[in-house]
């Protein structure tokens, strides 16, 4: 995109807002009032009243259906697949997936005077080698991708580390005696926990933790520079713990509780913007990684009991994280911004998180270069928030899921190539056999994915698997497409 064309939707020069970036984890589609949620169910406030104060999206994309190649598109502007990591998520002893010279949001942001934090779920590690030795020094890692701050949890809730990591190191870790005596904790999945001798995390209380962290640089920043909080709470992601506070507050069980702990904490992050004079000039973007967990094998599990209770996790679509339906991919996606997005509007563009950072450059007048090393695959969605149609907006969409099946959303029809890694296990293969053939449907009206018209319309299926290769391999589809 040459760099005139950012004067066209920029704000004026004056206005440098506050950005900060709420990121959930495995959060559904159906999940929120403002999308749907049945009140009675669950109950979230705060996240309905970003809506009602900003712009919802209805056609926001996560980029994978599994958290890592989602937050690595989101940060890097880049599709995770162009990666060493082309299929699942990265390992907990996993090394830093991006490149220490490759730009990101926080660099970009950096770059323009902006103090710069990363607070709530990483897994995108650290290091050089793997497995990573948590004992040592964590470099490079987000300090080395523009954050000035950092305090995460290395990848899952419940992950084997059991332990929070600020800037390089694991938090409170006695690096004399790094490993003996060992504090316990027990990692979910019945893993074996880390020897760390640090503080463990204690799953009921990490959502309060991490809020309290945000808040609190929130409440500590430079008042002289604009600020970007990179903000990624572990709710809804199993194991699911809601807090005492939380717990037992909703008729969808403890899954809708810890929905609450999300929407609580969404509201912790918007109080402390307002007690210190920042809502009107900070931008709030709200997404989530990936749609919730929606499986034909869940029995008994927190999600079964709240989709048993009535929830929508995924609303009306079908499927949910993991796969490549539409229940995976679609998220909920709200941007709030005083003074410049329409309160209570309603937006079909289609977008992606892999578009925030192109988006951000172009509302900060920051042009980008033109190569395959910056967002190369972000394209700007301001047009949408001054409320304008723009012929620049994305006309397709690649998306994947987490065994590498691929897919493209383009003009209301969605094109399913229906591969898989080669080393898939049957088990998964079995449980996930159904999207493994090619595949093609009118999502435009067939929002469940019900009407396969793959041999009924050869034509609009060989068009859309033409396009598909082609943004797998054109290095840079931020350019018109």
């Amino acid at each position: 995109m040459p760099a005139t064309a950012f004067t066209a939707y920029a704000a004026p020069a004056e206005l440098r807002p506050n950005i900060v970036f709420i990121l959930a984890d495995d959060l559904g589609y159906g999940s929120l009032g403002a999308y749907g949620a049945n009140p009675d169910l669950v109950s979230t406030p705060n996240c309905d009243r970003l809506a009602l104060e900003g712009l919802r999206f209805v056609n926001g994309y996560a980029p994978c259906s599994v958290c890592t190649p989602s937050r690595y598109a989101a940060l890097t502007g880049r599709y995770c697949w162009r990666t060493s990591l082309n299929t699942g998520v990265l390992n907990t002893t996993g090394s830093l997936l991006i490149e220490t010279n490759r730009p990101t949001i926080a660099s970009l942001l950096k770059k323009e005077g902006y103090q710069t934090a990363a607070v709530g779920k990483w897994h995108l590690g650290f290091g050089t080698t793997d497995p990573v030795d948590f004992t040592k020094e964590l470099n490079p890692g987000p300090l080395e991708l523009g954050f000035d701050t950092f305090f995460d949890l290395p990848a899952n809730h419940g992950d084997r580390t059991g332990a929070y990591v600020q800037d390089h190191w694991i938090f409170g870790l006695n690096r004399s005696s790094p490993t003996e005596p060992s504090l316990p904790y027990t990692p979910i999945q019945g893993q074996t926990a880390m020897p760390l001798n640090a503080p463990r995390r204690i799953d009921e209380n990490v959502m309060e933790r991490l809020t309290g962290e945000a808040v609190t640089w929130i409440n500590a920043r430079d008042r002289n520079h604009p600020f970007f909080l990179y903000f990624a709470p572990v709710a809804v992601h199993g194991p699911v713990t809601p807090s005492s506070a939380t717990k037992g507050s909703s008729k969808a069980g403890i899954y809708g509780d810890w929905i609450r702990e999300f929407d609580i904490s969404v509201g912790e992050i918007l109080n402390a913007l307002e007690k210190q004079g920042l809502s009107d000039n900070t931008l709030i973007i709200l997404s989530s990684d990936n749609g919730g967990v929606v499986r034909p094998d869940m029995v008994g599990t927190p999600e079964a009991i709240a989709l048993k209770a009535g929830l929508k996790i995924s609303g009306p679509f079908r499927g949910g994280k993991h796969n490549i339906w539409q229940g995976g991919l679609l998220v909920p996606f709200i941007v709030k911004w005083p003074g410049v997005v329409n309160p209570g509007a309603q937006s079909d563009a289609l977008i992606s998180l892999v578009d925030i950072y192109a988006t951000l450059a172009e509302l900060l007048k920051v042009p980008l270069s033109t190569g395959d090393w910056e967002a190369p695959d972000s394209i700007s969605f301001a047009y949408a928030l001054y409320g304008q149609s723009d012929v620049r907006s994305r006309r397709s969409l690649l998306v994947t899921c987490a065994y590498g099946n691929s897919g493209i959303i383009s003009e209301g029809w969605k094109f399913i190539e229906g591969t898989h890694k080669p080393d898939m296990k049957p088990a998964a293969l079995k449980l996930f056999g159904d999207q493994y053939k090619p595949q093609l449907y009118y999502i435009r009206q067939d929002i469940t994915e019900s009407n396969d018209l793959y041999q009924s319309n050869p034509e609009k299926a060989a068009f859309l698997r033409s396009e598909l290769l082609r943004l797998r391999t054109q290095s840079a589809t931020r350019l018109l497409q």
